[in-house]
């Protein structure tokens, strides 16, 4: 009977319990050091965790590297047995009866070998091949004899006489006939790519003779190399977890009864903070039920800890939550949301106080939450704090009333004999005065105007702060406000060299719907402050379309079409303002510094009020300044459109006209010119002393009147177009007084005052052009 390759059970040997690890012995015997944490004397630290389980793994890996070389040298000799064994099946005298050919398919001694051959093979699963060789040692030949395969590998299975010259077939045969007893072969791929390992043997289990000559019969045998790599792989985890079982189940236990006494030192602790803490804490179970009260919060009930057990914490409130309120708590605690409310609690003395309760549920691994936190705070000081802050709110409010109420009725009453002297005074100037007493009445009547426009300030302020001020929307034209006012401050640049510039953007309606007054006197605060801390220089004007979609905010008009948001700004060449110092512009009676204050003058309101007009407009305001650079003031506010408003029609009326500009501001030129061209005019900008040389080539000039000043330029204009020329048009400084506006007057027959109107402008010039106000052709020169 053949005995299978593989027992059913492999040997093992019997190992003891390993020792204790040495830093798990060396912990427990070395006593605590003095002065080390209590953390540290707790419990192991994360280092020696770590080193500790590094050893256990580490003593597992050495026991499986023993556990895998005896069971390689355990299998290999069973491999070697096996082939031995199966050799000695088929004694070489009977295998010398067969050929080696195809002929012996059909012998009687070739059947039963095969026969025999497939007994050995289907003796374990693990089998796959066994096969007869023959050797001839003088050529080096290998001749397959006989062979049995499993029923899957078909026709791969050798025949009679298949060559097996240059396989590892024919190296293990040359080692048996050089007088080896067993040879292996150690896992190999076939040629199918399934790896195995072989062991072969000299048919009857003897050994050749070396130098032996002629024919030697080999038996090959092919077991999986998956089953013997699962079976020494299984020793060797076996042997590996054992040892790691070993090590690792007692310190584990060692870690977890740590961790379990610290969980149960931190609920201790937990406790004993709960117990002490001043603040009033309570565990309440879902049904209301007293869970749970420390202390504190008996202290603070006035009830014992026995008296509350049997009650529901919710009884302690002097008015019981509706069934609305009830559900909705509920529902926020079983989704396991905190929440907080104030509540009225009754002590037991009878007497009650305001609480302010922190509700936090506590969820289960389960999800259910089984019972809520409470903590409860008195809040007695709290309201009475609340109230008197209250209380000094309403009378500070009070107060500011009056203040309002005050300065409203002062303002009021002080306008009143202020408007009779700055009229009297007017009237005054127009008598027959000497020198001395003109000068006294216009100090009067500058200083009653200056007291005026403080009383308006103050009275518009006040009305602001009390609510009072109620916008008024109306049809208003906003390039006319801009150039009415620039007209208003024109007064103020006299005896400057101060350029009033403004532009208005072609999209800018004709007429919007908005408070036109409130907007003037904000426009009029940004350009008499501008005006007013500019020495010399420029200060223009911009208006443009910031938005023509915004939705506007609740205090600006909207009783016409859709929304629109105009956006203005107004920039100077003036002192500018420090960074530091841009928090104070738009606080009331506040100045930059009290330099400024006494050099410049003003009660520093302008910018309040403006700032509070464009809010109520719906914008705001913004500035941008430098020192010794200007400043630059922008401020928002919203409109709406009339019905059926249409964007205003192209301005025409001077397409094809020569218009040369000669001016001596950069500023004014680039106005001009631009405003001219957007009606279709021809412009350019020659110096005002080549004027005459280029007068062919231009139909009309717009110069500045200080070119008369120039005797050699002007006489060269007069010599060619003659006194008081008709193709002139002279500009005339905003800041020119009585005297020089009749001065001027004597040199161009057509003169216009600035701060120039665009509209009047281009207006004037299509008159001296001789046009209609069509558009009529260009006069020829």
């Amino acid at each position: 009977m053949l005995k299978p390759f593989f027992s059913d059970s492999t040997r093992r040997g019997n190992t003891g319990p390993p020792a204790e690890p040495g830093c798990v012995r060396a912990r427990a015997a070395r006593p605590a050091r003095r002065g080390r944490p209590a953390a540290a004397r707790a419990g192991m630290s994360g280092r020696r965790k770590i080193a500790v389980f590094a050893l256990v793994f580490l003593a597992g890996l050495v026991a499986g590297g023993f556990e895998w070389s005896r069971m390689v040298a355990d299998q290999r000799r069973q491999l070697e047995d096996g082939a031995l064994y199966y050799a000695r099946c088929f004694p070489a005298g009977e295998t010398a009866g067969l050929a080696g050919s195809r002929t012996d398919m059909g012998t009687e001694l070739f059947q039963q070998i095969s026969a025999r051959l497939a007994i050995a093979r289907e003796a374990h699963p693990a089998v796959g091949f066994i096969c007869l060789l023959r050797l001839f040692p003088a050529t080096g030949r290998v001749t397959c004899l006989a062979a049995s395969g499993a029923p899957e590998y078909g026709d791969t299975v050798p025949r009679p006489g298949d060559s097996r010259d240059g396989t590892a077939d024919a190296r293990a045969a040359r080692e048996l006939a050089g007088g080896a007893p067993v040879a292996v072969r150690l896992p190999h791929r076939d040629w199918e790519g399934k790896y195995w390992v072989t062991g072969y043997a000299v048919a009857g289990g003897g050994s050749a003779a070396p130098g032996a000559r002629g024919a030697i019969d080999v038996l090959r045998y092919d077991i999986d190399a998956g089953y013997w790599a699962r079976t020494i792989g299984a020793a060797v985890a076996g042997r590996a977890g054992g040892v790691w079982l070993l090590l690792g189940l007692p310190f584990a236990a060692f870690l977890i009864g740590k961790r379990l006494n610290r969980q149960e030192m931190l609920i201790q602790k937990l406790s004993e903070a709960i117990e002490q803490s001043d603040t009033a804490i309570l565990i309440a179970r879902h049904n209301s039920s007293i869970e749970y009260v420390n202390p504190s919060f008996c202290k603070q009930i006035g009830y014992t800890r026995e008296e509350l057990m049997p009650m529901k914490w919710r009884s302690l409130r002097t008015v019981l939550p509706t069934p609305e309120e009830l559900a909705r708590r509920d529902a926020l605690v079983r989704a396991g949301v905190p929440w907080e409310s104030e509540w009225e609690f009754r002590r037991k003395s009878g007497e009650t106080y305001p609480v302010r309760a922190t509700v936090t549920p506590v969820r289960e691994a389960s999800g259910e939450v089984p019972a809520t936190i409470l903590v409860i705070t008195d809040i007695t000081e709290r309201k009475k704090q609340e109230q008197m802050l209250q209380r000094a709110k309403e009378k500070a409010e009070e107060a500011d009333r009056a203040k309002s109420v005050f300065l409203a009725t002062m303002s009021h009453e002080v306008r009143t004999p202020l408007n009779g002297i700055v009229g009297f005074s007017g009237l005054l100037r127009d008598t027959e005065l000497t020198p001395e007493q003109e000068g006294c009445v216009e100090t009067i009547r500058k200083s009653s105007e200056m007291l005026v426009r403080l009383a308006d300030g103050i009275l518009t302020l006040s009305r602001i702060e009390s609510g009072k001020m109620q916008l008024e929307p109306a049809p208003a034209n906003p390039r006319l406000l801009v150039e009415e006012t620039l007209d208003e401050v024109a007064a103020q640049t006299e005896g400057r060299a101060i350029e009033l510039l403004h532009e208005v953007a072609a999209d800018v309606p004709e007429v919007v719907l908005i408070d036109g007054a409130r907007l003037r006197q904000v426009l009029l605060n940004f350009t008499s402050n501008a005006v007013k801390f500019t020495v010399s220089g420029e200060v223009e004007t911009r208006l443009k379309v910031l938005s023509s979609a915004r939705p506007g905010a609740a205090a600006a008009p909207r009783p016409g079409g859709p929304a629109m948001t105009l956006l203005f700004s107004v920039r100077d060449t003036g002192i500018g303002i420090a960074p530091a110092s841009l928090e104070k512009l738009f606080q009331p009676f506040s100045q930059v510094d009290s330099t400024s204050s006494r050099r410049y003058g003003g009660a520093g309101l302008g910018l309040a009020i403006s700032r509070h007009l464009v809010r109520l407009l719906g914008g705001d305001v913004r500035v941008e300044s430098e020192p010794g650079r200007g400043s630059v003031f922008y401020f928002s506010v919203a409109c709406a459109l009339p019905a059926n408003a249409a964007p205003p029609p192209p301005d025409g009326s001077l397409a094809r006209l020569r218009v040369a500009v000669a001016t001596a501001s950069p500023g004014m030129a680039r106005e001009l010119a631009r405003e001219l061209k957007t009606r279709g005019a021809v412009v350019s900008a020659p110096a005002p002393g080549a004027l005459a040389e280029t007068e062919k080539d231009w139909d009309l000039a717009i110069v500045d009147c200080a070119v008369a000043d120039d005797g050699r330029a002007w006489d060269a204009i007069t010599a060619r177009l003659g006194r008081r020329p008709a193709r002139i048009l002279g500009l005339l400084n905003a800041g020119a007084d009585a005297a020089e506006r009749r001065s001027r007057r004597g040199q161009f027959q057509f003169l216009l005052a600035g701060p120039a109107h665009h509209g009047a402008l281009a207006r004037q010039l299509a008159r001296m052009a001789g046009r209609d106000e069509g558009g009529a052709a260009p006069r020829t020169a």
